[in-house]
């Protein structure tokens, strides 16, 4: 069975860079760190693992984009900036959306089930639908400058098709 060469968990459009653009994924990955920091977004360079759990197409964090608005606040999005090598050739940006609520981390999939501190009774609790769209909208904006930095700096593709056998066709943005 054959796999499609690329996978893009949370992004609108897949960001690849083919082989010969390859050799440069240092400057791109600056490129795109820097276009956010433009955006006036906080932005912290990153070199580990990252903490998707695909492992056909591991990645490799290089940046976080957090979406930290106000002092003492303990909610918020914080998104991994990915590379992930193409299963058959070239490479891919992706980014992995997670949410901190009172230091603890969460996937978008357990966010309603995330407990958050009541000061005024001592103890935890749900957290609220209100908090929950907040931290999500809060999400989706930061998503959208880094849907347009990672569109700048690689060649914008979308799945058109794929086969039985895993196959993919793509075809550019």
């Amino acid at each position: 069975m054959s796999a499609p060469n690329f996978y893009s968990r949370n992004t609108s459009a897949i960001y690849a860079v083919d082989d010969e653009q390859a050799e440069y994924i240092d400057d791109i990955k600056a490129n795109v760190l820097e276009q956010l920091r433009a955006d006036g977004l906080d932005v912290d360079d990153i070199d580990a693992l990252s903490t998707d759990d695909n492992s056909t197409y591991g990645g490799w964090c290089f940046g976080l984009v957090t979406g930290n608005y106000g002092k003492n606040n303990t909610n918020y999005p914080a998104i991994e900036l990915v590379t992930r090598g193409g299963y058959y050739s070239g490479l891919n940006l992706d980014y992995v959306i997670t949410y901190m609520v009172d230091n603890e981390e969460y996937a978008e999939e357990y966010l309603e089930g995330a407990y958050v501190y009541d000061g005024r009774t001592g103890d935890y609790k749900d957290i609220s639908k209100t908090e929950v769209k907040r931290l999500q909208a809060n999400a989706r904006k930061l998503c959208k400058k880094i849907d347009k930095a990672m569109a700048a700096n690689t060649n914008s593709l979308r799945k058109v098709a794929q086969f039985s056998n895993g196959e993919a066709v793509y075809e550019k943005v």
